[in-house]
């Protein structure tokens, strides 16, 4: 894994990560009410259905708790791939650090399938999941190989 002080959404970075939770609206939408969520929502609007669909089908396939996996979408306008990082079960709760780790494992299984070569990520759970950067890295760093790469804003 490298670590960069870098813009997340630069336009050279092709594949995306988006920390996320699991909570989906009643009009069948995730919530990606603030931090980098609520940016890619904006630059993709039709994100929040298209994750919100594919949590409650994850869900149903392996239930509440476990359904909250890494998801792909890739816009119409083609571009980037912008896949999820589930670092959150409910958007009001802190990021739990065991799923932080999960995810990345699942990470790695996707960018094997996928064929990625990089992926570019922000630190996950350390802005509104109130995690430390430190207590992150120590258990996303034997898991997440040098395809990954760590977006750091530069007051960090």
């Amino acid at each position: 894994m490298e670590i960069i002080q870098d813009d997340l959404w630069d336009k050279s970075h092709n594949v995306v990560c988006v920390t996320t939770n699991s909570v989906v609206t009643r009009l069948g939408e995730l919530v990606m009410g603030g931090g980098v969520a609520l940016e890619a929502k904006l630059l993709y609007p039709n994100l929040p259905r298209a994750w919100g669909n594919g949590i409650l089908q994850l869900q149903k396939q392996y239930g509440a708790i476990d359904g909250n996996r890494p998801q792909v979408y890739i816009p119409r306008s083609g571009g980037r791939v912008v896949v999820s990082y589930p670092t959150k079960h409910h958007f009001k709760d802190p990021s739990p650090i065991e799923l932080v780790r999960v995810s990345a494992e699942r990470l790695v299984q996707l960018a094997d399938k996928e064929g990625w070569e990089k992926i570019y990520f922000p630190a996950p759970g350390c802005g509104l999941g109130g995690l430390k950067l430190e207590d992150v890295l120590s258990v996303i760093a034997p898991v997440l190989d040098d395809r990954f790469v760590l977006c750091l804003k530069g007051d960090k």
